[in-house]
């Protein structure tokens, strides 16, 4: 799974990179995601990748103050199927 962001990172700060695996396509996320990875957007690299096993996902942001690990708000994405 690739992750592109529209912008970089603000000074001091990163992004949260969640998932939640679904039974199937048609379950709802709940508020239980899990954090897979923190990723640094900055000019010219815009995306950070994130292997995933075969299955559906619902998929989330958050960014995060590294220097006091201070979070904001979450911001789900929608939900993904990763073929095998």
């Amino acid at each position: 799974m690739v992750f592109t962001a529209d912008r970089p990172n603000g000074l001091g700060s990163v992004t949260e990179l969640l998932v939640q695996r679904l039974a199937n396509a048609r379950r709802s996320p709940t508020d239980r995601y899990t954090s897979a990875a923190f990723a640094r957007f900055v000019p010219g690299g815009l995306t950070a990748f994130l292997p995933l096993e075969p299955g559906v996902y619902a998929l989330a942001t958050r960014p995060v103050l590294a220097t006091t690990g201070q979070m904001r708000g979450l911001s789900p994405l929608g939900v993904l199927e990763v073929g095998g």
